[in-house]
């Protein structure tokens, strides 16, 4: 998807049967994925930010 590692502390690879909720350290974390019950669930939960993968250019810096 061209997402620069940069823009990630980490990333985490799971299994499709797992809960993603059980991977976060909500501690300034944010969540991108593309299904929204796994946002919704995510911000229901931690109370973080969530976004859809198509919204990943709100978090870019473009000013270089």
């Amino acid at each position: 998807f061209a997402i620069p590692e940069s823009l990630f502390e980490r990333v985490i690879e799971i299994g499709r049967c797992d809960e993603k909720c059980n991977y976060i350290n909500p501690s300034k974390a944010i969540f991108i994925d593309n299904a929204y019950q796994e946002r919704k669930k995510v911000h229901d939960c931690f109370h973080i930010p969530v976004f859809d993968v198509d919204g990943i250019e709100v978090l870019l810096d473009w000013r270089t």
